[in-house]
């Protein structure tokens, strides 16, 4: 949005602008030349005027639009005149990089959110939503659990039912027998339960992961492949 106005020292000078509006001050949305008609009973004065336009547009696309929880979304930002870029999931600032790779674990209808700045500080946003479907794969009985990818190598992720918010604590184990990451996670809400594991310091090998429930604990073998 750009404001053109007009002044004349001459507080009943009449403005007429090519738009067809007559008030001293016009906004304009689309570059092009203005002219500016100003008079009174003397006569008229006439001027064009050609406004600096600084274009912005944000736009992206998105890989998919639906998948299976944990779902990666992948978005390739397809913008123009655009310097800086904000991600948002929801009301959750995520990403300022150029495009969007983020993984969304919460079942349902999520919005995508790409604010596109330019140099002078306009601004441009667009809005697209993803589907979040649950996974059929989840072990539907309590303090089960599924360890996905299984061998894993740069993250993995661990999937439950979490009725009535049983899910206590997870354990990492080594070779032999050592608790070597210990996740207090009974603040978790969310049913079922997901949680994402990034394995940077984490050598290859085998390893146990122990899901605490309130009354009872399951333990899988977890394969991790450098």
């Amino acid at each position: 949005m750009l404001t053109l106005s007009g002044n004349s020292t001459n507080e009943n000078d009449k403005y007429l602008w090519s738009t067809g509006d007559s008030s001293q001050s016009i906004s304009l949305k689309v570059a092009g030349v203005y002219t500016l008609i100003v008079s009174n009973f003397c006569g008229a004065d006439t001027l064009n005027i050609t406004p600096n336009y600084y274009p912005i547009q944000a736009a992206f696309a998105l890989n998919e639009k639906e998948g299976i929880s944990p779902f990666e979304v992948a978005a390739i930002n397809l913008s123009e005149g655009a310097v800086e870029y904000l991600w948002w999931i929801d009301s959750d600032k995520k990403r300022t990089t150029t495009n969007l790779r983020e993984r969304v674990i919460g079942y349902g209808e999520h919005t995508i959110m790409l604010i596109a700045k330019n140099p002078f500080g306009c601004a441009d946003t667009l809005r697209d939503t993803i589907e979040v479907l649950r996974n059929p794969n989840i072990p539907p009985l309590l303090c089960d659990f599924r360890i996905d990818p299984n061998p894993a190598s740069d993250y993995f992720v661990i999937s439950a039912s979490n009725n009535d918010k049983q899910v206590k604590q997870v354990k990492i184990f080594n070779e032999i027998g050592q608790a070597i990451i210990t996740s207090d996670v009974s603040h978790w809400k969310e049913n079922p339960f997901n949680l994402e594991y990034r394995l940077n310091d984490l050598p290859s090998g085998t390893y146990l992961v122990g899901l605490y429930c309130e009354d009872e604990t399951q333990y899988k073998r977890l394969v991790i492949v450098r």
